[in-house]
């Protein structure tokens, strides 16, 4: 009884309770509202990440293009030469092109072509193709068909 008396005498607690005090109270005194509203949420939640669309695989495309070109038994600086540089000179007129990277190694020119974001994959690669076939007329006989990816 003493410790239920100690808390009338408190002086905050006798104050006039604002809009949030009033919340807060109303909350306090009724804490079974506040489990259910807390299952509630819970349930909802739940519900909504069950019901979100999802694909198994998405489509991703990659704005990225790739021309290897195998020049057997040619060192590094005639394959950039022969190979690379004419490659890169026809491939530079297709449009949307955000970089060209080249590497020639031993018997092997590398090109990764770069694009701009939101191309048209498709037709920008079949123009690629189109240039690597005009251009395959100025490589060395002995240079492999160019692989386009």
């Amino acid at each position: 009884m003493k410790n239920d008396q100690e808390w009338r005498n408190i002086p905050e607690l006798q104050q006039p309770k604002n809009i949030l005090g009033k919340w807060a109270a109303f909350f306090i005194d009724r804490y079974k509202i506040v489990y259910l509203m807390l299952i509630a949420i819970i349930i909802i939640g739940v519900s909504a990440f069950v019901s979100l669309p999802r694909e198994l695989q998405p489509e991703i495309v990659l704005p990225y293009g790739q021309v290897f070109t195998v020049y057997p038994g040619a060192a590094p600086e005639e394959v950039e030469t022969l190979v690379t540089n004419k490659l890169e000179s026809k491939l530079e007129e297709v449009e949307d092109l955000k970089m060209i990277s080249s590497y020639s190694y031993s018997g092997v020119s590398n090109i990764w072509l770069e694009f701009e974001q939101g191309t048209d994959m498709e037709k920008r690669m079949n123009e690629v193709r189109e240039k690597v076939t005009n251009a395959q007329y100025d490589l060395p006989a002995d240079a492999e068909t160019p692989e386009v990816n």
